[in-house]
């Protein structure tokens, strides 16, 4: 599949020209797309997450940046009791003849201690309570092998969907499997039929065929990969048993679901996930805690010409997707309207600070689910954040005057752990911007609780191709705030790295200060053993495209990293770089990191009295 690029324009063209539709927005996000299809006589209403990655409590995003006047503003998102309201608020308000389906695409597994501590129990619970009707299985779902995924499938009152999941009767998730291909609660399946009112809706689902490399699988699993052909072929049999409608609930990405929706015939809806894409409707302002990537929704043509609707949200269940398809009596799609709607938590201040334009109340958590998490799943993580889980040797150094001016032990560890995680995705470069390295680790014992505090900021491991042009332009970026005078006033967007080593100088103009950048070859990229290896650093090629392995906060643009969102196959494991190096620690204990060499100055230099104590010779 070739990857289609569909922008703002393109979407309208596509809309209003190729379809005759009007689009309406109005200053609340909500919009309705009419395709002129004749009147409306039913109504499927889809309420959607993905990619939740076990946050069961609310996350913290940026509503607005700082300025040298004004702080930045944040708020709290998500967090399952306050999605749970947000649900039931929907179904009780809907109109008697909206057809209301909740669904859910998978990766609902990694990301917080809520997973570490409960295996995807805890997150089976409020998933059981907030009466989802279908939920794809996504890649992350196998990270600690097969039992919990079976577990988790086996103690769902839902049913588990996957067309390309290929299991053999000796695997451990074979006794998670319905006896047939058409899924039931409790069971995993390829497809299923859901009656509602007097239509029946088809749902298949898909999840990522790159599974077995960006997870655990572990033997007798595996994952087809010709995509389009499994989902024509589920198509096709659902219509066979009487679909009326169909839903794609997939875990591939939204640049796969919009190749699908091409390439397939007879889907109505591609309801995706994995790929964290933020969607929102044109003219959208409200205050959301990100940009979005594309429109919500996104309208494709199939082979036959038939309107397919694509969407997603974003991710770690911070919006809840709301869409309704109208269709005429003849079955085709004539109206779709909706809204994206952001779970409001907390994070308002004490006392509360008032609301920005466009900015909600905070939702109230469902009693319940909030006493649940408050007495049952959350005190036995502040014991595990006790828990030792490793140890060092010396002092991981992760002081904000270093980690913003030089190389640093620790930020050298935590790029290679980054590195080392990405191996199998042919990972060959990572860099982490310092601002993301929070405190260091002293001699001794780790604890959980240490490395939270090193890495407080809810980041995870992200890769994307760049050129080795667009790797330069992302070097001088990083050197370029460095305060000469006021080394405590350097930005974090300087970097610690693995796979490469640069020098730089500190007196010509900001966007000329890299004066070499070395890369080493894949078959060390990575690796802990840096003794002897200089020999395979070659000169970076700028016409060379090259896997770099990141942040989250970095792939969205952070700390001026604008060039990360120019880059090609972009995607946010939802791995937590918390876990990762946890995971680390606790594998290859005792650590003694050192500092490499890795970043240098060099040529005309500058270095007043401040500096000359932190910037290596």
């Amino acid at each position: 599949m070739n990857e289609q690029n569909i922008t703002r324009r393109s979407f309208l063209r596509r809309a209003t020209l190729a379809i005759g539709a009007t689009l309406y927005t109005h200053i609340n996000g909500r919009y309705k797309i009419a395709l002129g299809a004749g009147p409306v006589a039913y109504k499927l209403r889809i309420l959607h997450t993905n990619d939740h990655h076990s946050w069961i409590e609310p996350t913290n995003v940026t509503l607005r940046e700082g300025t040298d006047t004004e702080p930045s503003i944040r708020r709290d998102f998500g967090g399952v009791a306050r999605r749970k309201t947000l649900i039931d608020q929907l179904r009780t308000t809907a109109a008697p003849d909206e057809n209301i389906l909740l669904l859910d695409t998978g990766d609902v597994f990694q990301g917080t201690l809520y997973f570490t501590q409960y295996n995807g129990q805890a997150d089976m619970f409020f998933y059981n309570g907030m009466g989802y009707d279908a939920v794809t299985v996504g890649n992350h779902e196998f990270d600690k092998g097969q039992v919990p995924i079976r577990d988790f499938i086996i103690g769902a009152n839902f049913p588990l969907l996957s067309a390309n999941i290929n299991v053999l009767p000796t695997a451990v998730l074979a006794s998670a499997l319905a006896p047939t291909d058409v899924a039931v609660a409790g069971k995993l399946g390829k497809r299923l039929i859901i009656a509602k009112g007097n239509k029946k809706i088809g749902i298949f689902g898909l999840t990522p065929p790159k599974t077995a490399a960006l997870s655990n699988v572990g033997a007798d699993v595996s994952f087809s990969s010709n995509l389009a052909t499994i989902a024509q072929a589920q198509v096709d049999a659902l219509k066979a048993e009487g679909a009326h409608f169909i839903v794609g609930l997939t875990h591939v990405g939204y640049a796969v679901d919009l190749q699908l929706a091409a390439q397939v015939r007879g889907i109505d809806i591609i309801v995706g996930g994995h790929s964290h894409t933020p969607l929102l409707p044109t003219n959208n302002t409200a205050l959301l805690g990100t940009n979005p990537d594309g429109i919500y929704p996104t309208i494709i043509t199939d082979p036959d010409g038939k309107v397919v609707v694509v969407t997603t949200v974003w991710k770690w269940g911070r919006w809840l997707g709301d869409i309704t398809l109208g269709f005429s009596a003849e079955g085709s799609l004539s109206q779709i309207n909706g809204v994206i709607r952001p779970v409001w938590a907390g994070g308002l201040g004490n006392p509360n600070r008032s609301l920005l334009t466009g900015e909600e109340a905070e939702i109230p958590p469902d009693p319940v689910f909030q006493t649940q998490i408050d007495t049952v799943y959350k005190p036995p993580l502040l014991e595990l954040q006790a828990k030792v889980i490793g140890r060092t040797s010396v002092l991981l150094d992760g002081d904000r005057i270093n980690v913003r001016n030089r190389e640093t032990n620790l930020g050298n560890l935590i790029a290679d752990v980054m590195l080392q995680k990405a191996q199998l995705d042919g990972g060959q470069i990572a860099i982490m911007n310092s601002s993301g390295i929070s405190k260091s680790i002293p001699v001794g014992d780790i604890t959980l609780a240490r490395v939270i505090e090193a890495l407080q900021f809810d980041n995870t491991l992200a890769r994307v191709d760049l050129t080795g042009a667009q790797i330069l332009a992302v070097l001088e970026n990083a050197v370029s705030q460095v305060d000469f005078q006021n080394p405590n006033n350097s930005s974090g967007r300087f970097v610690q790295v693995s796979g490469l080593r640069f020098t730089w100088a500190t007196r010509p103009p900001t966007g000329s200060r890299i004066l070499s950048v070395m890369v080493q070859s894949l078959s060390v990229a990575g690796s802990r053993a840096r003794a002897g290896i200089k020999s395979s650093l070659t000169p970076i090629d700028l016409n060379a495209t090259y896997r770099v392995i990141t942040s989250n906060f970095m792939l969205g643009g952070g700390d001026g990293y604008t060039i990360l969102t120019q880059g090609q196959n972009k995607y946010d494991t939802g791995i937590l770089l918390v876990d990762m190096l946890s995971d680390y620690l606790s594998a290859n204990s005792p650590v003694s990191a050192s500092i490499e060499g890795r970043i240098k100055v060099g040529g005309e230099i500058y270095l007043p009295n401040a500096l000359q104590s932190i910037v290596p010779n």
